[in-house]
C-alpha cells in the first residue's frame, strides 16, 4: 500500500512539474542536500565489528572481520507550514497534503484550518502559534540497494515516505487527545528545552504537539520540527507515524532518538527558505546579540522546511555478532 501509494503521488509530481513556485521543490532538495555533504556527513571509520559465521556442509565456523562506519545521513525533510496550499515542498509535499487533508478533517470530526489555529472556528488565541507538520523521506536518503556495500549505513527513512504528517496525527497534534500529557516534562518546565534553560530557550520539546508559544514564527517553526523528529526516531509513541527504521542485514549502534541541544546525534540543514550548505543544532543563544536567530529568513507565507541529518554508526552483518573494536 505505501510503495503504491508513494507511485501514486510521484506521477501526479511528474504532471504537475511546472506547478513550483517560490518554494523549494525536489529538484532543489536534491541539490542542496548534495551541496552539504562535506560540511554535514562527518564520516569517519568508527571501529572493527567481528562476527562468527559456522556453515554446516562441512560443519565449520570462521572468525570474520568488517568495518565499523559512522556518519551523519540526510533523512528526512521536515516541513511546518500555515496553509497547506504554500506547503514549502511545493511540488510533492503540497501534493502529500492536499493528499491527506481530507483524513484530518475526518478524524477530529471538524473543518480543519489553513490559517494557523487548530480548528476553523478558532480565532480568539493569539499567543500561540500553530502550525501543521511533516517528515518526508529525504529523495537521496540511502536504501539497502543503493547503498555502497559496507561504506555507508543505509538511511533509517524511505524516499518520499511520510514518516509523519500532522493531518494523519491531528487527534494528538490538535491536542484533541491530550496523550501528551501523560509525560512529567510537558507538565514541569525545563526538563526538555530546545537551548539553554533557563538562560536560553525557543520552546519545550513536550507536548509534542502543533501548538507553541514563540514570538519569532521561524523559531516556532524550529521547535516543531524538533518534536517531529523526536517522535519519529523512536517506537511506541503516542501518535500516528512510520518510525524510523534501520535496513535488513546492517546491524545500527544506538542512533537513539533525536533529542535537542545534542550535535553528536543529529544537526539540521535550512532548505527553505535561502537554502544553507551548513547544519547547525536549534536552541543557539542570541539573547545578548544585536538580531535574532533566522533574522533575514522568515517567510510571507510561514512556511519551512529543514533536513534533519541523523548520525548512523553501522556494521555490515556477515554472521553472528560477537563484538567491536573501536577506533
Amino acid at each position: 500500500m505505501r510503495i503504491l501509494f508513494n507511485l501514486c503521488l510521484a506521477c501526479v509530481v511528474v504532471f504537475n512539474a511546472g506547478y513550483a513556485s517560490a518554494q523549494t521543490n525536489t529538484a532543489a532538495i536534491v541539490a542542496n542536500t548534495l551541496k552539504a555533504v562535506p560540511s554535514c556527513l562527518d564520516y569517519r571509520v568508527a571501529g572493527v565489528c567481528i562476527w562468527l559465521r559456522c556453515e554446516a556442509v562441512p560443519p565449520h565456523c570462521k572468525v570474520i572481520t568488517n568495518t565499523r562506519i559512522s556518519h551523519f545521513s540526510p533523512e528526512v525533510v521536515v516541513s511546518t507550514w500555515h496553509d497547506a496550499m504554500t506547503h514549502p515542498w511545493s511540488d510533492y509535499g503540497r501534493i502529500v497534503a492536499a493528499t491527506l487533508s481530507g483524513a484530518a478533517s475526518g478524524v477530529v470530526g471538524a473543518s480543519i484550518d489553513s490559517a494557523g489555529t487548530d480548528f476553523s472556528s478558532d480565532r480568539t488565541n493569539r499567543n500561540i502559534l500553530f502550525r501543521d507538520a511533516d517528515a518526508i523521506g529525504n529523495p537521496v536518503s540511502l536504501t539497502k540497494s543503493s547503498a555502497s556495500g559496507r561504506v555507508i549505513c543505509p538511511s533509517t527513512a524511505t524516499a518520499f515516505t511520510p514518516h509523519f504528517h500532522s493531518f494523519v496525527d491531528a487527534l494528538v497534534w490538535r491536542g484533541v487527545v491530550p496523550a501528551e500529557l501523560l509525560y512529567p516534562q510537558s507538565l514541569i518546565p525545563g526538563l526538555s528545552e530546545i537551548g539553554n534553560f533557563p538562560l536560553n530557550t525557543w520552546g519545550s520539546l513536550y507536548p509534542r504537539v502543533g501548538a507553541v508559544t514563540q514570538q519569532i514564527p521561524i523559531k516556532g517553526a524550529a521547535v516543531l520540527a524538533q518534536r517531529v523528529a523526536n517522535i519519529i526516531s523512536q517506537r511506541g509513541q503516542p501518535h500516528f507515524y512510520t518510525a524510523l527504521s534501520g535496513a535488513v542485514g546492517y546491524r545500527y549502534f544506538n542512533p537513539g532518538p533525536v533529542m535537542p541541544n545534542d550535535a553528536k546525534n543529529s544537526k539540521w540543514q535550512r532548505l527553505y527558505p535561502n537554502a544553507a550548505m551548513t547544519c547547525e543544532v536549534f536552541g543557539s543563544n542570541d539573547s545578548i546579540s544585536l538580531g535574532s536567530w533566522g533574522d533575514g529568513n522568515s517567510t510571507a507565507e510561514e512556511g519551512y522546511s529543514w533536513n534533519l541529518w541523523r548520525r548512523l554508526e553501522c556494521c555490515k552483518v556477515e554472521g553472528k555478532y560477537i563484538g567491536s573494536v573501536l577506533f
